[in-house]
């Protein structure tokens, strides 16, 4: 075996991590607009202050123990990414794709619905659409001074525009230095099918720029369905059991909407007409890519065919999509290493990523997945920890 962990130290790509800023840093860190949408969300953000709270070992020494066991604020840069560098140093990461906190109220809010705020006033709209403003300028900025190290993902709101804003907002950001950027797949981009080719100067953009754009799952996605009586099953059923949410059509539409805007793209023809388009699929596992890589490729004859398309929909994914597997807990991780060989027309497509610092990101995730790949040999390793992921972060 010539790949092992020591030799991959400092050339992992990473592509899906996280900033976990505190409510109470809002102003701090983003000034006047920060402030103003905490003012005006007071009420829903006091709960989550004690897990987005005052972040503790700021400026304690960085081991590997304490990077990979920590968890949350408390876990070294979860909220300071300007020592992001040195942990990565630590883990052994070359490059590193961040996603922002306020996913959580701020970008779902910004169009009108989030989880926790089912029917925003005016007020709580335009707050949040000025910190997102604050947001895409200071992940800029720190892509800027990192720019080796971190691409820190801007981000759109895109339900309530034309395709010609869309692309004057991306044109923006680009400007401004951000290098990834994240839109909602809850709703139609533009109002349009995502493959309409009136969307095609705004991929087409990202492709000249080499900017991924990604698709990012659950706060951008609640309320795909019309509704989530689907899946709230009475509590009494879950009696004795570890899940938490209670939400039993998780398993099935945590991905849905992604799943659908992706087949949407290619059966469409964006990645034909947008050959270096970039697309990464994250925070949705990657228990369903292979199988929709199958439905797409056979199509649903006598229906729909793909022959419309001079590439098998499974061969777009390769060249153009990447997606990062679930690391669900400290050793509940998805079985990445089953689908690499029961999907090796896609071993392309898949990533590792480290969630980093979130709870849900497990322990020694890298060990872990090592692993678990380790027996496939030295090109499915480098593939997963370093080669695929260079579509995301170049």
């Amino acid at each position: 075996m010539g790949v092992t962990l020591d030799s991959l130290h400092g050339r992992v790509l990473d592509v899906c991590s996280f900033e976990q800023t505190p409510f109470a840093w809002h102003g701090k860190v983003y000034g006047e607009r920060g402030q103003r949408f905490r003012d005006a969300n007071m009420d829903l953000v006091r709960p989550f202050e004690g897990v987005y709270g005052e972040p503790d070992g700021t400026d304690t020494e960085l081991t590997p123990q304490l990077i990979w066991e920590t968890k949350g604020v408390n876990a070294p840069s979860a909220a300071d990414l300007n020592r992001r560098p040195e942990v990565l140093d630590v883990m052994g990461i070359q490059r590193q794709m961040v996603f922002p906190a306020i996913l959580l109220l701020a970008l779902p809010q910004a169009f009108g619905k989030a989880t926790f705020c089912p029917s925003p006033t005016s007020e709580q709209i335009l707050t949040s659409r000025e910190l997102l403003d604050a947001y895409n300028e200071w992940a800029a900025e720190l892509t800027n001074r990192y720019a080796d190290r971190l691409r820190v993902s801007g981000a759109l709101v895109t339900h309530e525009v034309s395709p010609e804003e869309m692309v004057q907002k991306a044109e923006h950001l680009i400007e401004l230095g951000v290098k990834a950027i994240l839109i909602p797949t809850k709703v139609p981009p533009a109002g349009l099918s995502p493959a309409d080719p009136a969307l095609d100067p705004f991929y087409a953009l990202l492709a000249g720029h080499n900017v991924p754009l990604i698709l990012r799952g659950t706060p951008l996605t609640t309320g795909f369905r019309a509704s989530a009586v689907w899946g709230a099953t009475p509590a009494s059923v879950w009696e004795g059991g570890r899940s938490v949410g209670r939400l039993a059509d998780f398993v099935t539409d945590v991905h849905q909407a992604e799943e659908h805007f992706l087949t949407s793209m290619v059966y469409g023809g964006v990645f034909e007409r947008n050959p270096t388009l970039r697309l990464g699929v994250f925070k949705v596992g990657a228990s369903w890519i292979g199988p929709l890589a199958e439905r797409m490729d056979r199509g649903l004859p006598p229906f729909v065919y793909n022959d419309h398309l001079p590439m098998k929909p499974s061969e777009y994914l390769a060249r153009n999509v990447r997606v990062s597997p679930f690391a669900d807990s400290e050793d509940d991780f998805e079985p990445v290493e089953v689908w690499l060989e029961r999907y090796p027309h896609i071993q392309d497509v898949y990533c590792y990523s480290s969630d980093y610092p979130l709870v849900e990101g497990g322990q020694w995730s890298m060990k872990k997945y090592y692993d678990r790949l380790a027996p496939l040999g030295d090109e499915i390793v480098e593939k997963f920890f370093c080669t695929n992921a260079r579509l995301i972060l170049p």
